[in-house]
């Protein structure tokens, strides 16, 4: 196996534990997979740097980058949901 730390290998490495995921146990593949997943979780905690965002702020984002009206989406889900007034959301694009 390549190593990891010299040049990046990460994405073979993430290939490979795709590959195996499913390994029957006691063989040397769950072994492999094992040591795959140490080294790519000690790589993406070493170098991946993802911002904190807030669940809410994404959601309203990728509405509105794929042209979702929140009042069409309010309308939908608090007439299925119960009372509107437990479920009203207000949308400042």
């Amino acid at each position: 196996m390549e190593s990891i730390v010299h040049g990046s290998p990460v994405p073979k490495a993430v290939a490979r534990a795709l590959e195996i995921f499913h390994a029957e146990q006691s063989t040397p593949e769950v072994d492999e997979l094992a040591l795959l997943l140490v080294l790519v979780k000690d790589y993406e905690d070493k170098h991946v740097h993802l911002p904190n965002v807030d669940p809410i702020e994404a959601v309203k984002l990728k509405w509105q980058n794929e042209g979702c009206r929140p009042k069409i989406w309010s309308q939908a889900y608090n007439s299925t949901a119960g009372s509107a007034d437990s479920y009203r959301v207000e949308f400042n694009f």
